[in-house]
């Protein structure tokens, strides 16, 4: 069996896999993609792609709830068809995938559907059922396999009323209760989409507030914020010790020995890199939470071996593996004299109102902290988002943004505004002396 060659093979094809063999192929590095699924990963058939949709749902039933306020006379509760629903999931998911396609096929990348394996020195064999295997080898590999949800014997979905993200569109209608193992960034979505289409919805969170990684504060707000606007009921420092469906209810326990009853329940516990394409998996170093070990050019431990995505751990983010992707490519074309290296990210929670960070928000000396709220300006206030809220970090020393944190109608669009400011060295006085357009929400940088 003859072997292709190619100078770049990159394993996966979600958004990160997707743009480091777009971004390769477009700068003449000959380029094969390999995709286990259809092509868009799991993030346009499982999780990201799907989960907005449920999410622009969620906002649109908020906005006939609250048409009153605008002078509209309600009538009718909004009632969510579910089937519907997943009509437009698979129609997105499609939409996104033809579109991915079309790029690859312009860009002339070479596309491999099946399961690959990485045997060593650089060989990879593609095997795809009732299909010849395909090896191929490259002087260089990209992987963006990806990462996998976290279950446990006692906590696992089991298609019916206990479900998980990429099942969830499968549900024969909106539970009158759900309980939700979880309250990191998905979690916190789909509790407050079950929320918004009328759930009694609790969350159970390890840690002792939702959102780990986002600045306390801020959390603290957003938390009150849910509970007051959605009914949410949210447990913390608490863990689900056991998940199990009696008849037509769900039974979850908690490590506390606490028994609560509800109708369905969600698990979304945490993520682990999927590391199905390696032959022998001892073959790269890992850090301590089990995701593979990169440095500031995504080089693995093995030569000419990058790793991009949710694979190198959080932030689990399609903006992350993007940028991953082209700091891959541009090492490979580059090596030493690459002068792409990793940038500040937005981290986004798309409830409503969405939530979003960026950078460090820790104490430390040098610093300072300014806060803001979306309830002083004109438009929040017109459009009834006035509920949100804004932390910035200063650089006493040199006026620079070191972070942001924040929720509020419109947040991770202003964000991008600190984002840019931060991998540009533009200090926040420069940003705040332009007065931005009036009334908008971005003001809120400018006033």
């Amino acid at each position: 069996m003859s072997t292709l060659k190619f100078d770049l093979i990159v394993i996966g094809a979600g958004p990160g896999g997707i743009e480091a063999a777009l971004y390769a192929a477009k700068r003449n590095i000959k380029t094969a993609i390999i995709s286990a699924t259809k092509i868009g990963g799991r993030a346009t058939w499982g999780s990201l792609i799907p989960s907005k949709v449920w999410l622009a749902s969620a906002e649109n039933a908020q906005s006939i709830i609250n048409a009153s306020t605008f002078g509209f006379q309600n009538k009718e509760t909004p009632v969510l068809n579910m089937d519907v629903l997943r009509s437009r999931i698979k129609t997105q998911s499609s939409k996104a995938a033809q579109l991915y396609e079309n790029r690859l096929v312009e860009a002339n990348v070479d596309v491999f559907y099946g399961m690959a394996k990485v045997t060593g020195d650089k060989t990879v064999i593609i095997e795809k059922e009732g299909k010849e295997t395909v090896v191929a080898s490259a002087k260089h590999l990209i992987i963006s396999s990806g990462s996998a949800p976290i279950f446990f014997p006692n906590i696992k979905p089991n298609k019916d009323h206990i479900i998980a993200p990429k099942i969830a569109p499968g549900i024969e209608k909106i539970p009158d209760s759900i309980l939700i193992a979880g309250g990191g960034v998905t979690g916190t979505e789909f509790a407050f989409a079950f929320a918004a289409l009328g759930s009694q919805v609790t969350i159970v969170q390890a840690q002792n507030q939702l959102l780990p990684r986002l600045d306390a504060a801020i959390c603290q707000r957003y938390e009150t914020h849910l509970r007051e606007a959605f009914n949410i009921n949210i447990i913390v420092d608490t863990k689900v010790s056991a998940m199990k469906q009696i008849g037509q209810k769900v039974v979850t326990t908690l490590d506390s020995g606490e028994v609560i009853e509800s109708e369905y329940g969600f698990i979304s516990i945490g993520r682990k890199a999927d590391l199905s394409f390696l032959e022998n998996p001892s073959d790269l170093l890992l850090t301590p939470d089990n995701m593979v070990q990169i440095d500031e050019y995504c080089r693995t431990s093995q030569k000419g071996i990058y790793a991009i995505g949710d694979l190198t751990g959080a932030p689990m983010t399609a903006n992350k593996a993007t940028m991953q992707a082209r700091i891959a490519v541009s090492h490979i074309l580059h090596g030493a004299e690459s002068t792409l290296l990793p940038a500040h990210n937005i981290e986004a929670v798309y409830s409503e109102p969405p939530v979003a960070s960026i950078g460090n928000m820790n104490e430390e000396e040098h610093a300072e902290f300014i806060s803001k709220s979306l309830n002083q300006l004109v438009k929040p206030n017109i459009w009834n988002e006035a509920a949100g809220f804004l932390k910035i970090k200063i650089d006493t020393r040199s006026g620079l943004f070191k972070g942001a944190a924040g929720y509020g109608k419109n947040m991770p669009e202003i964000m991008a505004i600190i984002q840019t400011a931060m991998n540009n060295d533009i200090a926040y006085r420069d940003i705040y002396k332009i007065p931005f357009a009036h009334p908008t929400f971005s003001e809120i940088l400018s006033f």
